[in-house]
């Protein structure tokens, strides 16, 4: 079983200790949380409209194969860091997604860096609509995301606490975070992208983004202990 933060041996060890999100895994993982996120859907099939206030956002490929590509901002990343825990091996930052059901292979679900900046008005064809002269490299950011690393698929599907129609996604992007604390790499974000494939018996999938209505199903960013043999007795 995994150690809970009411464990005295923790709790000695830890400033605080965040209180119960997501579902009771993360819960008794969780150290720190942020839920501070701009988040956008980029569609194929509406290039120049932006899905800033949608409530969900329907990743990967509709019936007429055009995309959708969230995009993802925590201008809090990196004060999540802990340069006391963050250095050894049980604790990680992650990016937790919820979604509504996983009919995708979980290998074709992948969070990529960014590596440029973007605007809440983004759309499929341009990161700031409001200059018609600044377009993606390609469309909706395809040769803006970082490619000198592989694209992070999820370590983790857990049914949340709340409901178990809903699935809580979790995503490891400590060497990321790393790397910005260090000034190797800019903070500009993530992109969600869903991989057609005949693995998926659906190539879309549902996300809550921050304007859904239950603000512990929103998009986080956590600083957590991690699932490895560290925390087990």
């Amino acid at each position: 079983m995994f150690i809970r933060l009411c464990s005295p041996v923790l709790l000695a060890l830890l400033p605080f200790v965040l209180p119960a999100c997501g579902n009771e895994e993360t819960a008794g993982r969780a150290i720190r949380s942020s839920t501070d996120v701009l988040d956008v859907a980029l569609s194929q099939s509406a290039p120049d409209r932006n899905f800033r206030s949608d409530a969900t956002a329907a990743v990967g490929f509709d019936n007429s194969g055009n995309e959708t590509r969230l995009l993802l901002f925590f201008p809090k990343l990196r004060e999540l860091w802990d340069s006391d825990t963050i250095q050894s091996s049980i604790t990680q930052v992650e990016i937790l997604l919820i979604a509504t059901d996983v009919p995708v292979n979980p290998e074709n679900i992948e969070l990529y860096a960014m590596t440029r900046s973007w605007t809440p008005q983004a759309t499929w064809n341009s990161p700031f609509p409001l200059l018609p002269q600044v377009v993606w490299n390609t469309a909706a950011g395809g040769g803006d995301f970082d490619r000198e690393t592989a694209a992070i698929t999820p370590t983790l599907l857990t049914p949340t606490e709340a409901s178990a129609a809903l699935i809580e996604i979790s995503f490891n992007v400590t060497e990321l975070v790393r790397q910005m604390i260090q000034d190797k790499r800019d903070n500009f974000g993530f992109a969600v992208v869903v991989k057609e494939s005949s693995d998926n018996s659906r190539n879309s999938m549902e996300f809550r983004t921050f304007n859904t209505a239950v603000e512990g199903e929103r998009p986080r960013a956590i600083l957590a202990f991690t699932t490895n043999d560290t925390l087990q007795e």
